[in-house]
C-alpha cells in the first residue's frame, strides 16, 4: 500500500512520514519511502494499522499533511473485527478480478495476494 502527497511543481520540499504522531525510518520489510513523497507501507504485520501524515518542509515553513487513516490490514471487510466475513469479502474482489484484492501491490490479482492476505488475516490486530 502507497501513501502520497501532492505538492506544486518546482517547489523543493523536504518529507518526514509519521505513523501515529511519531516519526517513521526505513525498515525493511514494513516501510519505505519515510523522507519522500511517497510512503510505501509492506508486509502483512498488524502494526502498520494506524493514522500516517507527512511533515512538508520548506523555506517558507512546515506544513503537516491531512492524516490518512490505514485500518488494521487483516480486517477487510472493515467491520472492526477479523473474522471469517474477512475471507468471504476478499475472494469474492480476489475472484472478480478487483484491484483492491491486489494486496502484495505487484499490479495483478494472483496467488501471491492469497499468501499475502492470509498473512495477515493469521496475524490479526
Amino acid at each position: 500500500m502507497q501513501l502520497g502527497v501532492q505538492v506544486p511543481t518546482g517547489a523543493s520540499y523536504s518529507y518526514r512520514w509519521r505513523q501515529n504522531g511519531q516519526n517513521l525510518f526505513n525498515v525493511p520489510g514494513l516501510f519505505s519511502g519515510v523522507t519522500t513523497r511517497t510512503l510505501t507501507l509492506q508486509g502483512a504485520d498488524a502494526s502498520l494499522a494506524g493514522t500516517y501524515d507527512c511533515v512538508l518542509t520548506n523555506t517558507c515553513g512546515t506544513v503537516t499533511s491531512t492524516a490518512s487513516h490505514v485500518p488494521c490490514l487483516a480486517d477487510f471487510n472493515l467491520d472492526g473485527a477479523v473474522d471469517s466475513d474477512d475471507v468471504i469479502t476478499y475472494f469474492a474482489q480476489w475472484d472478480s478480478n478487483d484491484i483492491n484484492a491486489d494486496v502484495s501491490g505487484d499490479g495483478g490479482v494472483d496467488g501471491d495476494d492469497i499468501v499475502v492476505f492470509f498473512g495477515r488475516w493469521d496475524s490479526g490486530c
